[in-house]
């Protein structure tokens, strides 16, 4: 246990230092952009409008503010993930190409524990981003008049499952395949349960029987819940969410558990 938390804090610190800024810098970046509308149309009605008119700008403020702050935070969490799959892609490579794994598994680490201490690295950086996120857009929202329900943990659990999620498949993906290759590939999974949905409703029976198989292979993937958490009145069908939580939570160990038999069955070459 006291190597595996080694193994995970000295990753986690590798991570603030190399790349976390990055994605803080772009990830503020995308909140700009996304609430700068919100800053140039003004707060308040302005004068000479007629009462349709106002009628129309009260109800496109009305949904501007909810959408941009909730389309803001979305894409806050996509980040996350996204950044959970290139650091769980390179988890091996960059190990194997500065030779470092040499020091490491001649400390007799065993090889599944290197690759936990860096998902549970990842998980860590995870809920530091998210949590940053979280005080962010609350207070954002508090500037804007914009309340977050309590529907917005629900939407914080699934960023954070989706990450656990995607970062396993990455990592399993990077035991046998190239960093590039095994990125791209977890992103192609990341978009493949929409493509399946598509073919679920489809009337053909060749396409609905391969949207059939993909939708057993195929975890749930991330959902957006942040629009729910913004709008008042919104309902949300708690039971189907943890189910596809659950699911999503399965998929990821089934793919870490794959990826650690295969790297502990794996030749290590370093020429």
């Amino acid at each position: 246990m006291s190597q595996l938390l080694v193994l995970s804090k000295n990753k986690f610190r590798a991570i603030l230092h190399a790349r976390s800024m990055y994605l803080w810098l772009l990830a503020g970046l995308l909140v700009v952009i996304r609430l700068l509308p919100l800053v140039l149309i003004p707060n308040r009605m302005p004068t000479g409008m007629n009462p349709n008119a106002q009628a129309r700008f009260a109800e496109i403020i009305r949904n501007l503010r909810p959408n941009n702050i909730a389309g803001g935070f979305n894409d806050w969490s996509l980040f996350c993930i996204a950044f959970a799959i290139s650091v769980g892609a390179a988890a091996l490579s960059t190990e194997i190409t500065t030779k470092t794994i040499i020091t490491t598994l001649a400390r007799r680490v065993e090889r599944w524990k290197l690759l936990a201490g860096k998902w549970m690295a990842i998980q860590l950086f995870a809920v530091l981003s998210l949590s940053i996120g979280l005080g962010v857009f609350k207070a954002v929202g508090a500037y804007f008049d914009v309340t977050f329900s309590n529907m917005v943990w629900m939407a914080l659990l699934h960023a954070l499952v989706a990450t656990m999620l995607y970062s396993s498949i990455a990592i399993t993906l990077s035991t046998i395949l190239s960093s590039t290759l095994s990125a791209a590939l977890a992103v192609l999974l990341a978009f493949l349960p929409g493509l399946i949905s598509f073919l679920l409703e489809d009337t053909d029976r060749f396409r609905h029987a391969i949207g059939v198989v993909h939708d057993y292979l195929v975890p749930p993937g991330y959902s957006n819940l942040y629009r729910n958490a913004v709008l008042p009145g919104a309902l949300l069908d708690y039971g189907a969410q943890t189910q596809t939580l659950l699911e999503n939570l399965g998929y990821a160990v089934v793919f870490f558990v794959i990826g650690c038999v295969i790297f502990t069955k794996r030749e290590i070459r370093l020429g």
